[in-house]
């Protein structure tokens, strides 16, 4: 039983074997003990108790390792997700710097305008990062990833204006905004709430704000 015991500590990759190779251990060296020295093998039985209980253990800690492990994974693929998002609207903010430039600072009424200048973005900065589906670039308001606030008067110097967003907020709240001056603010949806409704009046028509995270 003692070398039984050690063969199956030293197969812990087979499944279940560490639990036998344990149990066999501890029944070894309780026979051992009761055997009045007739029986020998308690060090073959002690290690292959010991192999079996250690990797027990380590399967142990494996399997409560997983959880952390799989959200550790989706926090890096959601920051990079984010990042992407925001380079998104960089480049359409990009393209309604040249359109404010052309027309007085007055901004696009709409993303399709946007889109049907020849200094356009790319049409897949127009399409979150996330989506399931690309853009229909006949009706890119609609089917884009991002809310467009399109103010009804030029812009002024210093404006700090939420124009566009994210359709979908991010886990905790968040979300990206292009703000007029054409940066991009990582917010909390109150905060982008806040920001929209002291502009409401500057706007052509109310805006939508992102549905909350799943």
């Amino acid at each position: 039983m003692a070398t039984a015991s050690l063969v199956t500590g030293l197969l812990f990759f087979v499944p279940l074997l560490p639990v036998v190779a344990a149990g066999l251990g501890v029944a070894a060296i309780i026979r051992i003990s009761r055997s009045g020295g007739r029986l020998s093998g308690r060090g073959r039985a002690i290690a292959g108790m010991a192999l079996g209980a250690i990797f027990i253990a380590a399967q142990f800690a494996a399997v409560l390792a997983v959880p952390g492990l799989l959200a550790a994974r989706w926090q890096a693929r959601e920051a990079a997700m984010m990042r992407e998002s925001r380079r998104h609207l960089n480049m359409i903010g990009a393209a309604m710097s040249m359109y404010a430039g052309e027309n007085d600072r007055l901004l696009p009424p709409d993303f399709q305008t946007l889109y049907n200048q020849p200094y356009h973005p790319d049409p897949y900065s127009f399409e979150h990062p996330l989506a399931e589906r690309g853009v229909d670039l006949s009706n890119v308001d609609a089917t884009s990833g991002y809310f467009y606030a399109s103010p009804a008067a030029p812009l002024e110097a210093g404006d700090r204006l939420p124009v566009a967003w994210e359709k979908r907020a991010w886990p905790g709240r968040r979300v990206n905004v292009l703000m007029a001056g054409w940066e991009v603010e990582t917010m909390t949806l109150p905060e982008l709430d806040e920001l929209v409704r002291g502009a409401a009046h500057v706007y052509r028509k109310p805006p939508k704000l992102p549905e909350p995270a799943e």
